[in-house]
């Protein structure tokens, strides 16, 4: 119950154990959700997908975050404006959160249900990126026009350049490795 009377949906996803969701599934929302509501400071599209081989791993971490940041930090550099990476740190803080817990007594938890009423689905995404907009990026809570057409140029450009350092690194490869037949 709330201050006015009516009764609140408490949901915790810090400690769910009943209800697990797959990581994949959370990826596939997440990806859906920043393609109709993006950030408007996002640099390149949305993306990725799970993997257990470390090698392939690190060659995506390499060739399609690392090097992409590198080259948007050189070129902010040479337009004489801060880079981008090196200087963001994207760890968010929420002290209101942390203290949340100590706010609840026991006798509230076990009322509440902390650990089950956990529902993941895309409504709750939805809800999770219009919060993050709105409180922890400062910007309005649904992306303008101009900001959904700067997120599609922006993910032809990302799989385009993508692409272009693909082949850059295949030609490399096969000038650094003589084929014998």
């Amino acid at each position: 119950m709330n201050n006015s009377g009516e009764t609140v949906e408490v949901v915790n996803n810090c400690c769910s154990n009943e209800n697990l969701v797959p990581l994949q599934e959370i990826l596939d929302y997440g990806r859906e959700e920043s393609k109709e509501n993006p950030l408007e400071k996002a640099i390149w599209a949305a993306g990725g997908s799970l993997t257990t081989c470390w090698v392939w791993f690190l060659m995506r971490f390499i060739f399609t975050q690392l090097t992409l940041s590198i080259l948007l930090d050189g070129i902010l550099s040479l337009t004489n404006k801060k880079p981008l990476f090196t200087i963001i740190d994207f760890i968010v803080e929420n002290d209101k959160y942390k203290n949340l817990s100590s706010l609840i007594t026991e006798q509230d938890k076990d009322k509440l249900d902390l650990k089950v009423n956990f529902r993941f689905d895309r409504e709750y995404v939805s809800v999770c990126f219009e919060g993050y907009k709105k409180f922890i990026f400062n910007e309005s809570a649904k992306a303008s026009k101009r900001t959904i057409l700067r997120h599609k140029v922006l993910t032809v450009l990302n799989y385009t350049l993508q692409f272009i350092l693909v082949i850059c690194v295949l030609w490399i490869i096969r000038n650094l490795i003589p084929i014998t037949v």
